[in-house]
Parts: structure tokens; C-alpha cells; sequence
């Protein structure tokens, strides 16, 4: 397993020697077992870790799980910093999903640590099967070719800060095997056990009744459609990026102009990414497949 994430992070340029790291810790066994393989790795990379744990406020277990990440950390004699965040305002404030406003506080409140320490990226434990879930969420939610690409190994943030996920091509399987071998203490979250949520049923009960009917194997072919799906995705990005700039004729704070005659010159497909990217430029916080149609029917 420590080879296999080796590989990974060598292989996508995630890590580079002399560089900080926060790594992001909830106390589950995906970000407990990331910690102690960048720990594990951390000399031969010639890199400085730093443990990051956001409590949500939302669960009984939270001060317990801070504490647990504490814990951990010191035994590694690593650096931590816990930060709590107000999902509840940032809900009310945002008109988004209790999920989805959890997410938003995270991320934001990791970038904050991230730079104050002055790391140069954030590393999540998202893995193998967190990839496999995305895509068939996605999937299931009629997701283009940029969703169901799933989740990306490293995403650039800007300003010199990015998320990696060295687990990338780890398995929840392998991740329970190290942190039982290790015997680390992790904390358990059990919403996720809950069908309530989409995510939870493709986990608990889509992909078993998918391996029972296919095989075991069907959890690998899928993460290789997804990476398969992220190369082609990372490429059309390439390309949109080159066309923006050709039919782009203004963009001040939230106007932005493209050239109609250009426009038109561009494939169908190309239209409609060209259309996002304006909508993205010109501050929509989300951009659906109806909107871009409807741009484009009167274009």
C-alpha cells in the first residue's frame, strides 16, 4: 500500500521535496491511515507535515474525535491545528444542503490553516472507492463529461495552494487492512451507515448488488473509466481554455462578452463549454446543463 501511494504521488508530481503539507484529519480510517503513510514517507520525500482537523460542530462525538486527532499527532510529534466552523450559519447564510454547507466550511477553513502555516497544499483521504461513488452519483444525476470524470487527484486552488489525495488508487479495503494492522484507534462516523443519503445507498447497497452480479473486478474497471474520463476531461479543459481566449471580447467583474460570429465557428460541444466558462467568469456558483441551453437558444 505504501508503495502503491509512492507511485501515485511520483507519478501525478503531487509532492515535491523541501514542500509543507497540511494534511487534513477527521479521525476516520481514510485520513488516519493518509497521516500515518505521509509520516511513513515524509523522509524520503523531504516533506514537513502538518495536521489539520476541522470540527463541525454537528455530531456528540466531535470533541471526541478533536481529541483522538490530538492524540495521534503527538505521537507522531507533528503540528496541529483544530478549527471549528458554524455549519448551521453557513447554511442559512449559502440556501445549500446541510452536506453540502459542511463541505464549503471544511475546505475553506483547510485553505485558511493551509496558508497561515504556509503549506503548499492540502492533503485529503479520499480514495479508490470515493472516486467510484462520485462517478456513479454523478452518473446517476446526468452529469457531462467534467462530472463524471469523479474526483481529481489534485485540484489547483490558486495562489500557490492545491488539494492532493495520495490515496487516489487505494481501496477502502486496503485502508481498513493498514489501520488494522497498524492498530490504530480511529473514529467511526456512523452517518455514514445511514441510507438516507444518495452517496450512502450507492455505497451500502449499488456496488455490493453491482460485484455480486459482475465480479469484484467492476470496482477497478470503474476507477479506470474515471481516470480514463479525468485525462479526457483535463484535455477538453486545455482546449476550452484555448477557445475562451479566441471569442472572449470583455470581462469586467460580472459582464462578461463573448464574439457571436467566433462562437459559432466552434463544435456544438464546444459552444455549450464556452458558454460555462462565461457563466463560471462571470460569477454563477452553478452552472446546469439547462442554463447552458438556454444561453445558447437564444446565442
Amino acid at each position: 500500500m505504501k508503495e502503491k501511494v509512492l507511485q501515485t504521488i511520483r507519478e501525478y508530481g503531487l509532492l515535491q521535496p523541501g514542500q509543507k503539507v497540511a494534511v487534513a484529519v477527521s479521525g476516520g480510517p481514510d485520513s488516519m491511515a493518509l497521516l500515518y503513510l505521509l509520516h511513513e514517507l515524509s523522509s524520503q520525500l523531504d516533506v514537513r507535515l502538518h495536521v489539520v482537523h476541522v470540527n463541525h460542530q454537528l455530531r456528540p462525538q466531535a470533541a471526541a474525535e478533536a481529541v483522538l486527532v490530538k492524540k495521534h499527532a503527538a505521537m507522531l510529534g507533528l503540528p496541529i491545528t483544530v478549527c471549528k466552523i458554524n455549519v448551521a450559519a453557513i447554511q442559512t447564510r449559502l440556501k445549500v444542503s446541510l452536506e453540502a454547507a459542511a463541505r464549503h466550511g471544511r475546505y475553506r477553513a483547510l485553505q485558511h490553516v493551509a496558508r497561515r502555516v504556509g503549506a503548499h497544499c492540502i492533503a485529503t483521504g479520499h480514495h479508490q472507492d470515493d472516486c467510484i461513488e462520485t462517478l456513479l452519483l454523478r452518473l446517476l444525476a446526468g452529469s457531462g463529461l467534467d462530472g463524471l470524470k469523479g474526483i481529481p487527484v489534485r485540484r489547483t486552488l490558486g495562489e500557490g495552494l492545491a488539494i492532493i489525495r495520495p490515496l487516489y488508487r487505494v481501496s477502502r479495503r486496503e485502508i481498513e487492512h493498514f489501520c488494522r494492522d497498524k492498530g490504530l484507534q480511529t473514529a467511526q462516523d456512523l452517518t455514514n451507515l445511514q441510507p438516507v443519503y444518495l452517496r450512502n445507498r450507492i455505497r451500502l447497497q449499488l456496488l455490493p448488488f453491482l460485484e455480486q452480479k459482475f465480479g469484484p473486478s467492476i470496482r477497478r474497471t470503474m476507477a479506470r473509466t474515471a481516470e480514463i474520463l479525468a485525462a479526457d476531461s483535463a484535455l477538453l479543459t486545455e482546449l476550452t481554455e484555448q477557445a475562451y481566449a479566441s471569442v472572449l471580447l470583455e470581462s469586467t467583474g460580472k459582464r462578461v462578452c463573448l464574439s457571436l460570429p467566433k462562437l459559432r465557428e466552434q463544435p456544438p460541444a464546444m459552444q455549450g463549454r464556452l458558454i460555462r466558462r462565461a457563466l463560471w467568469a462571470a460569477g454563477a456558483q452553478r452552472v446546469e446543463y439547462n442554463h447552458v441551453k438556454e444561453v445558447l437558444l437564444v446565442a
